[in-house]
């Protein structure tokens, strides 16, 4: 897997010195890639440690240093495994107070289990030579490069040395009062070497050199495009982690084991004239799309393991008689032939894109000329998720749903330089994007988003559209206004017009519409920040539907849509893991009431308090009944219980798949495993998750869901 160009998500320039300072991101990063951010710091200090708000655990200092009293800094990262958002938080602490620049960036392509090879820094008095020490010969050949430089005076320039690749600019900036200035430099290089980081400054400054280096993802490797043929016997074993699109002949008995580990792809068939004996074994995130087929015999074990996709034949012209293990039953879903990408984009023979803002729903007409245009590539990987990130029962919150689309496009459709297709002028950010699902007896809309991202590889043929969805957009848009309607939803409606958004929002009855605090929120708020505060009053789940339209339920009444998950009709889950924590307990709940907001109403839980102590939620905004409030929530996190966590879910019907797309928040799914004894069956309830279109595996998706207190 190729390294990824660095993207920064977020900077610094902090005035204050308060400690920790935090670093608010204005870009999405999916799980999978590593997040980076280098930091510096007025005076002598170090960086001590750095956490994000979505709790991704595992973050290291990969370098830190103090140059005498001028300033210090440091290198950190984290694989992330926990998606963060737009909105999401960096906090950065010190070793002391002071002003602070920042700058936070995402890579994919590292390896994610032991990332960080060379780290090395220097500090440097007063020169024009900046430097880091020579660090050692890297032990793997694609890496990423980090330079890091820091010195005083903003009007310095810094000249890197010339490598070859070069040094490339991510990003530059200065501190606020006491001026003190951070530059940061990546090559993704493709050989071993001993390295450093070295510059020129246009002025003699005290400065201090950064040299920190990650290991890239093992590569698939070349593929095996040939036959492998016996004339007689093939006894021996064949093991692969690469391509294999070849044939396995065998004239006589094909005895050897087979093995497929990710990530190959083996699309060739295996063939045995006479008997086919051997074990074939797919591994993990593996696909055989193949053919196996014996003349004679077929009498091996065949073993799918979870993860693994089987798309091929099987077929013996005698006796089959192989043992069948794994999840692969029935094949899942296909997204071959019925799940498009589409944007709203000009029809053929309309004239470009003009400088109106589109419209987000179906009926295009409205903007002459604007159709959804289907630019479904060769071969893709859809990766969308909705809904809370994290399970925190009724205090769970929706958060922007990163939307990912990774293609193979050797026709270029989605190449936004390609000036032969009549969607050149769209294909860039900003332009409204969708997922749609077309089968034989369902029809849906998966996601809607804005493009964000869009690159694509005239080497490799490869691509990738990163998008954004509602909530994001949301949470980028200022409400002026402190003078909203009383209820829920109709406080929402009003939040998206004010914020001028073309997001639906599902407006309740009047009677169930129910009524919400009434102390404004601050001028210049977000529409986001008044939709989901608003919903948190009544203790409401808020989150954005597949069809792009803010929708909300009582947590306290979660819906039965008869939603089924394993057991013999349920959609079939390649794992369920049963966790007991304490984490997200709390012993004291504390709420104020709008009659009489500056009396505490506090709820209280023993069984909490024996387990995380004094653990206290304060939520200081008045709510319409307080003490109810507070009650109902120490309620449902006041108390320790079993949770079910589903692994990969593998809908075999459209049906199934129709009801993953369909799932809210704050609705009852039953969780079934009859293959123990006892069984287990238990009610969770939603409150987000994932689906994932892949042109070979189909589609599959996860909930992530809590068993609430009885």
């Amino acid at each position: 897997m190729a390294i990824g160009t660095p993207t920064v998500v977020g900077t610094l320039s902090d005035a204050s010195t308060s400690e920790p300072h935090t670093l608010t991101l204005s870009a999405a990063v999916a799980v999978g890639d590593v997040l980076i951010v280098a930091t510096l710091e007025a005076g002598g200090r170090t960086l001590v440690g750095v956490s994000d708000s979505q709790s991704n655990p595992g973050w290291q200092i990969d370098e830190t240093l103090a140059n005498t009293t001028n300033h210090g800094g440091g290198v950190a990262s984290v694989v992330v495994t926990n998606a963060l958002s737009i909105g999401d938080t960096l906090s950065l602490d010190f070793s002391s107070t002071g002003v602070c620049r920042a700058v936070a960036f995402s890579v994919s392509g590292l390896d994610t289990t032991s990332r960080t090879d060379i780290s090395v820094s220097q500090a440097n008095a007063s020169s024009a030579t900046l430097t880091s020490p020579t660090g050692g010969t890297s032990d793997t050949a694609d890496e990423l490069q980090i330079g890091v430089g820091m010195h005083g005076a903003s009007s310095a320039s810094l000249t890197p040395e010339t490598l070859s690749p070069v040094w490339t600019h991510l990003d530059s900036g200065s501190t606020s009062g006491t001026v003190r200035t951070l530059r940061v430099y990546y090559r993704i290089v493709s050989a071993t070497e001993a390295q450093r980081f070295r510059g020129t400054l246009s002025s003699a400054q005290v400065n201090t050199g950064f040299f920190v280096t990650y290991r890239g993802a093992a590569a698939s490797g070349a593929a095996l495009a040939g036959a492998i043929d016996a004339a007689a016997a093939l006894a021996g074993n064949v093991e692969t982690d690469k391509p294999l699109a070849g044939t396995i002949d065998a004239a006589a008995t094909l005895a050897g084991d087979l093995t497929i580990a990710a990530p190959a792809v083996l699309d060739g068939g295996i063939d045995a004239t006479g008997v086919f004996a051997g074990d074939l074994t797919i591994n993990p995130a593996a696909s055989f799309g193949g053919t196996i087929a014996a003349a004679g015999a077929l009498a091996g074990d065949l073993t799918t393991a979870v993860g693994a996709s089987l798309a091929g034949v099987i077929a013996a012209t005698a006796t089959l008689s192989a043992v069948f293990e794994g999840s692969q039953s029935l094949p899942p879903v296909p997204a071959v032939g019925q799940t498009f990408i589409e944007v709203l984009a000009p029809a053929p023979g309309f004239a470009a894109w003009g400088a109106a803002e589109p419209d987000w729903g179906d009926a295009a007409a409205d903007w002459v000329g604007l159709t959804w245009q289907d630019v479904t590539p060769e071969s893709m990987n859809v990766q969308i998720a909705w809904g809370a990130s994290k399970a925190n029962g009724i205090l769970s919150n929706a958060v922007a749903g990163p939307f990912t689309i990774k293609t193979y496009d050797p026709g270029r459709v989605l190449d936004p330089s390609n000036p032969d297709s009549h969607l050149a002028t769209v294909l860039h950010a900003g332009t409204p994007i969708r997922v749609r699902f077309e089968g034989t007896s369902i029809s849906r809309v998966v996601r809607k988003g804005t493009i964000d991202v869009i690159e694509y590889s005239l080497d490799t043929k490869l691509g990738k559209v990163e998008a954004i969805d509602g909530i994001a957009r949301a949470v980028a848009a200022k409400v002026a206004s402190t003078y909203p309607p009383s209820t829920l939803t109709r406080r929402a409606e009003w939040a998206v017009h004010e914020a001028g958004l073309d997001i639906g929002v599902d407006i309740l009855l009047p009677l169930s519409d129910p009524v919400v605090g009434v102390t404004p929120l601050d001028a210049d708020k977000s529409a986001w920040q008044w939709i989901d505060t608003s919903a948190l009053d009544v203790l409401y789940a808020v989150w954005l539907d597949h069809d792009n339209t803010f929708r909300f339920r009582d947590w306290l009444s979660p819906v039965d849509n008869g939603l089924t998950l394993g057991g013999a009709v349920g959609i079939p889950m390649d794992d369920l893991r049963i966790v007991s924590s304490a984490e997200g307990l709390y012993a004291r709940v504390i709420a104020f009431d709008e009659l009489d907001p500056e009396v505490p109403q506090t709820s209280k839980s023993g069984d909490a308090y024996a387990l995380v102590g004094d653990a206290a939620y304060k939520r200081t905004r008045p709510v319409p009944s307080g003490l109810a409030w507070a009650q109902a929530v120490v309620a449902d996190r006041g108390r320790i219980t079993t949770q079910y966590l589903p692994g990969k879910l593998r809908p075999k019907t459209e049906d199934q798949l129709a009801a993953l797309i369909d799932a809210g928040m704050a609705e009852t799914v039953s969780i079934v495993v009859n293959a123990v004894d006892p069984q287990i069956v238990v009610d969770a309830i939603v409150v987000g998750g994932t689906l994932e279109a892949d042109t070979r595996a189909g589609w599959s998706g996860t909930l992530l869901t809590y068993v609430p207190p009885e």
